[in-house]
């Protein structure tokens, strides 16, 4: 539930009042049942607490809570999970008869594991949505550590999928046009020494509050990115080398391109030629004046 609940908070998206926090839990104590209800089911010999559980009532959109409404977003029953499905098939602690194994019993199970009311190895991570919470909870408290992964996200984004440095940010300069050379693109490469990036929040006087959001800051052209926990989720798996083109991200991608747009505009001492092999030769600035292969 803590997490549940953090996760709402970063996603910023409304901020929970008290009366949401009740509204919810009283959701997850009862799920609206009355006694007659629950004595209706002792009587005809079904369990009361099946769909009654908290990590059933928790992700059930019907509900009509708001809180219980956004957590129904990130529900681990719409997340493959192959080590759940897999101890399954193979443990009957978990389903007694295979022959129930449908997608209802997998729904439970995924939900189960999410509030660690069933053990299975290496499954908790499949079934969160955000898989770099964590990663992000840290890069809020020490944001300068932080730093090298979100800048590979960005590269990965700005330039091509499979740039390699994490001590630059880089972005695609140019695309031939010719057919001969359309394959191969100019990369254009910012040291990480000409960024910073500083945890953040809107503070208000009287009011508790802890950062829950990045900002990345260009010294130079003082371009600024907000990096929210949805923002980091996609640079972090970006980083990860995952392709990202769905359109449930395109616009996160968008502000990230502005953010690029900016930085285009600022001179660099070091560019990358990718060709559409994935051959690189890279060329610097040296101090004296001189352009320098490398590679």
């Amino acid at each position: 539930m803590a997490e549940l609940l953090l996760v709402s908070h970063l996603r910023r998206r409304r901020r929970a009042t008290v009366r949401d926090l009740r509204s919810a839990f009283g959701w997850l104590v009862t799920g609206d049942a009355s006694c007659d209800d629950i004595h209706d089911d002792v009587e005809r010999g079904l369990d009361p607490r099946r769909g009654r559980r908290a990590f059933d009532l928790a992700f059930d959109a019907a509900s009509g809570d708001y809180l219980v409404q956004e957590w129904a977003d990130v529900d681990p029953a719409r997340l493959p999970a192959p080590a759940v499905a897999r101890a399954a098939r193979g443990r009957r602690d978990l389903v007694p008869d295979l022959a129930g194994l449908d997608t209802a019993t997998m729904t439970h199970l995924k939900r189960a594991v999410y509030f660690g009311e069933a053990d299975i190895a290496t499954a908790r991570a499949e079934v969160r949505s955000y898989r770099h919470f964590e990663a992000f909870l840290d890069a809020l408290r020490n944001p300068v550590a932080g730093l090298p992964r979100i800048l590979l996200g960005i590269s990965r984004v700005l330039a091509f999928a499979g740039y390699p440095d994490e001590g630059a940010l880089a972005l695609r300069e140019r695309v031939f046009d010719d057919p001969s050379v359309r394959s191969i693109v100019v990369v254009k490469e910012l040291p990480a020494a000409d960024f910073e990036l500083v945890s953040a929040t809107a503070e208000a006087p009287y009011v508790e509050s802890f950062p829950d959001q990045l900002e990345l800051r260009h010294r130079g052209s003082n371009a600024r990115l907000r990096i929210t926990l949805d923002t980091a989720e996609l640079l972090l798996r970006s980083a990860d080398g995952e392709i990202l083109g769905d359109t449930a991200s395109a616009a996160l991608r968008k502000e990230i391109q502005s953010f690029g747009d900016r930085l285009r505009l600022e001179p660099a001492r070091s560019v990358r030629i990718v060709d559409g092999a994935g051959s690189s030769l890279s060329a610097r600035v040296t101090p004296d004046g001189r352009i320098v292969r490398e590679g």
